[in-house]
């Protein structure tokens, strides 16, 4: 069973042509070390989802299950608390195993390294443990401890581990997850979360190549639906002047003028010029009918556009 005598009562996306050019300093995790909230003292407090302790910790929520939120019960990796990813059962919620989470800020096609430390609860249960992290858009994966004889209480064996992923909107939610087919009281135990950040080289056209509009994304985190998507949306620099559906107007400027739609769109020479190149060279073959419709109408307004504007 589990020897408690002090206490009280489970994310690359793909990154945009994943070129890192600059690496931030960590922060986008609030109260990573759970040290924040309302603990009441002690050795540990149960926590379960679905009821008034979900929020007990600051910046984080559990979303199933019991975690057991750990103080001076075993000597945490940073600060003076930890958890354990596997709770004790109450009889509002029967599961020992929990998932905690919390939404962080982020910035599409930014790669995110998740750091944390492992340990497992050395008093019982299975000796491997197995902890379960995943972020929106990414896949989960799989973490895991095992403890031996010198594993105690006092000595955790605490071990650093990362995670990474890439974002895909403007937020992302980070999880935590005890593995469920581990039913005893005693889980993976869990401290000292901090995240780094590193900023995506800016696309290109040129970059839809090859396969490579697959794991690109507009700005808003929408995919492109083929390499003709990919490559038209970046030679209008963002705003294609051929109607498609959710993007935004033209706002290229100079002469001449095309006109069409609910307003009149203009295009430099040189845009002229960019857009032709791109569009002609980047999509032999293109990925289907649509891209090829796609890159016909781009050059029916490349048409329009040369053409001189008569006044009414």
């Amino acid at each position: 069973m589990k020897r408690r005598f002090l206490g009280g009562a489970i994310v690359a996306v793909v990154a945009a042509i994943a070129l890192p050019v600059a690496a931030l300093a960590g922060g986008d995790v609030s109260n990573g070390s759970f040290e924040n909230g309302n603990f009441n003292g002690g050795g540990y407090e149960t926590l379960a989802a679905g009821t008034a302790t979900a929020g007990a910790i600051t910046g984080w929520s559990v979303t199933s299950g019991t975690v057991d939120w750990i103080g001076t019960y075993w000597t945490s990796e940073d600060g003076s608390k930890s958890l354990d990813m596997n709770g004790t059962a109450t009889s509002e919620v029967p599961s020992t195993a929990g998932t905690i989470s919390q939404i962080l800020a982020t910035t599409v096609n930014n790669k995110y390294v998740v750091h944390f430390f492992l340990a497992g609860n050395p008093t019982c249960g299975p000796s491997t443990k197995n902890l379960i992290v995943s972020a929106a858009g990414a896949a989960p994966q799989n973490y895991s401890f095992t403890n031996t004889s010198t594993t105690t209480l006092t000595n955790m064996g605490w071990e650093a581990e990362a995670y990474s992923f890439a974002a895909t909107g403007a937020s992302t939610t980070l999880t935590f997850s005890a593995d469920p087919s581990n039913t005893s009281l005693c889980g993976p135990a869990l401290d000292n979360v901090s995240t780094t950040e590193t900023v995506a080289a800016v696309a290109t056209g040129a970059d839809c190549k090859r396969g490579g509009w697959r794991t690109m994304f507009e700005p808003d985190g929408t995919p492109f639906k083929n390499q003709g998507d990919c490559v038209s949306f970046y030679a209008t620099s963002g705003a294609t002047p051929i109607g498609v559906p959710g993007r935004p107007a033209s706002s290229f400027s100079g002469t001449p003028s095309v006109a069409g739609g609910a307003g009149q769109h203009t295009l430099t020479e040189e845009t002229m010029g960019a857009i032709g190149r791109v569009a002609a060279s980047a999509c032999p073959p293109c990925e289907d009918r649509a891209a090829d419709a796609r890159r016909a109408r781009l050059q029916s307004v490349l048409g329009e556009a040369r053409r001189p504007v008569l006044a009414a």
